[in-house]
This record gives structure tokens, sequence and C-alpha cells, in this order.
């Protein structure tokens, strides 16, 4: 079985209002939410990846980011031949950056 490392960040602004990035209406898991892939780099770092893939996709670099931190870790077997590593992040976007 192969391995597969991703992350998943759940963002939320001061009003505790949730902010997402909008999938594809095809995707099947965490449909509406930005899910960061890990690179080979940043294979024991999920948070490294998390932030970048945050900045690539929304603009938003870590200044304007507070208490992001991994809140869980899911693992799930896909199809019988990949296990993967879902690192779930939760951050608090900030209002002045």
């Amino acid at each position: 079985m192969e391995l597969r490392q991703m992350a998943v960040a759940f963002l939320f602004n001061e009003e505790q209002e949730v902010l997402f990035l909008q999938k594809k209406q095809k995707d099947t898991f965490l449909a509406g939410f930005l899910v960061p892939h890990i690179e080979g780099d940043e294979i024991n770092e999920p948070q490294k990846a998390c932030y970048r893939e945050i900045e690539e996709e929304t603009g938003l670099n870590s200044d304007c980011i507070k208490n992001l931190g991994l809140r869980y870790v899911v693992l799930r077997i896909k199809d019988n031949h990949e296990i993967r590593i879902q690192n779930v992040f939760i951050g608090i976007v900030l209002k002045k950056f």
C-alpha cells in the first residue's frame, strides 16, 4: 500500500465564522474546504505545508493567521491501496494584517 500525507486547514475569522475556498462539487472529501497537499520536502512538517498552500491558494501569509495548530490526525484507507494521513489544522485569520 502507498502512504499519502495531506493536511487540511479550517480557518475562522475573529467572529468565529468559518472561511473556506470552494472546491469542485464532485470532490468527496471535505468539499468546500482548502485541502493543502504536502510536498516531498515537507513530509515531516505538515504545518509548513499548510502555510505554504494557504498562501498559494488565498494570498494569506503566516502573518495573517494566528494559532494555526494541529488538532486532529485522521487515518483512512482509500480503495484498498492507499493509506491516507490527514493532518487537520485550525487557525484564526486576523482582520488587520
